[in-house]
């Protein structure tokens, strides 16, 4: 739909347009592929407008220019309407508006996704799913093509949203989904453990974590014991410009159990080989992938040229 010569894409055309394995294709190029042309990412990377005193809103807007795609992206967001407004680089015109619920829910399975399909340890993947929120469906849909996903336990704050889950995606993947009462049992024995809540508390304690564990750090909060960060073998970010500032790694260098020499690499650097990944199968690795501005530009901007049937191009272009 246009208005006044500006695409409007609602969040069911994205999702027509945007299925899970275009984000897995998408995303695993920008990692591993160098850019023509650097993009151009702003310095702190979100820009916080806070309305809690009058309103109790929080504002959120992050912002990047993608050169070699001839777009610029404005990504705004809050606890209501979330979308990302794309611009001509070269005017600064708006091209579009793309409704980001589906498209944020997509990129961020993507992203743990590829970087457990690189360092899970050798093996089928038992997945211990700590959350069940509006993130984890599009997590294990990912997981089940990226992966040899073999068996998912659910651990979440409620019973009814971990056994609803659980039934729908046992019959969607045709896999073992089950639901259990608490974190340590889903976390126990995992080969792959994902934490994508609210929480901003430990949730996932060191002694539950076996060698060659991967870890998925995906919540904006604490979610982890930060004694787990001495069991680590390798801290793995998709940005350090923004992980140092939220979530587990965050609480990691107040806590003092990591310095930033602690950490190992970007997910690029590993999937374009200037850093190693998994060398043992018994490292225990974190990685924290908490959202990049230039993945969720790139990908509205191949909805947006979709929409117009025009080829979509390559991450890299």
């Amino acid at each position: 739909m246009e208005r006044s010569g500006i695409l409007y894409v609602d969040q069911a055309e994205v999702r027509r347009l945007l299925p899970p394995e275009d984000a897995l294709a998408l995303v695993e190029a920008d990692f591993a592929e160098s850019k023509s042309e650097t993009p151009v990412v702003p310095k702190p990377r979100i820009l916080r407008v806070d309305l809690q005193a009058k309103f109790g809103q929080v504002l959120l807007i992050k912002s990047c220019a993608l050169p070699a795609r001839g777009v610029a992206g404005v990504r705004i967001f809050g606890s209501g309407d979330r979308f990302i407004v794309l611009l001509d680089i070269h005017t600064l015109q708006t091209l579009a508006w793309v409704d980001d619920h589906w498209l944020y829910q997509l990129r961020t399975a993507a992203e743990g996704a590829v970087a457990a399909k690189r360092l899970a340890p050798p093996g089928p993947v038992v997945l211990g799913l700590v959350g069940a929120g509006v993130l984890a469906r599009p997590l294990l849909k990912s997981l089940a093509l990226a992966t040899s996903l073999s068996e998912v336990r659910i651990a979440s704050r409620t019973t009814a949203s971990r056994v609803a889950l659980a039934e729908a995606m046992q019959q969607e993947l045709r896999l073992p989904v089950r639901a259990v009462e608490s974190v340590e049992q889903a976390v126990r024995g995992a080969s792959v453990v994902a934490t994508l809540t609210t929480a901003n508390a430990p949730l996932v304690e060191s002694k539950w974590i076996e060698p060659g564990t991967l870890i998925l750090s995906m919540g904006n909060g604490q979610e982890l014991a930060p004694d787990i960060f001495r069991r680590i073998s390798k801290v793995i970010v998709d940005d350090w410009e923004t992980c140092r500032a939220m979530g587990d790694i965050a609480a990691a260098l107040r806590a003092g159990t990591m310095v930033e020499s602690d950490l190992h690499a970007e997910i690029s650097e590993v999937f374009q080989g200037k850093k190693a990944g998994r060398q043992r199968s018994d490292e225990v690795i974190l990685v924290v992938p908490q959202g990049m501005i230039t993945q969720d530009v790139l990908l509205a901007d191949h909805v947006y040229r979709k929409a117009l049937g025009i080829r979509p191009t390559p991450a890299s272009e």
